[in-house]
């Protein structure tokens, strides 16, 4: 998933570069768009938007 992350650490945009089906893609929007970071800094460190790849990793229980 392409994660645009604003200058406060919030997710912004959200887009799944590889689809799963079965209801997982809903999933991971869900779950991305809850997402928070630390924002990016510039080399004046002040902090930034930026542009990541997140992978979710699904794992059936036991």
């Amino acid at each position: 998933m392409r994660l645009v992350i604003d200058a406060t650490g919030t997710v912004t945009q959200r887009k799944l570069l590889t689809r799963l089906g079965h209801g997982l893609d809903e999933l991971a929007m869900r779950y991305a768009a809850r997402l928070t970071f630390e924002p990016a800094r510039d080399s004046d460190d002040r902090a930034v938007a930026s542009v990541e790849v997140w992978t979710f990793t699904f794992t059936l229980p036991d």
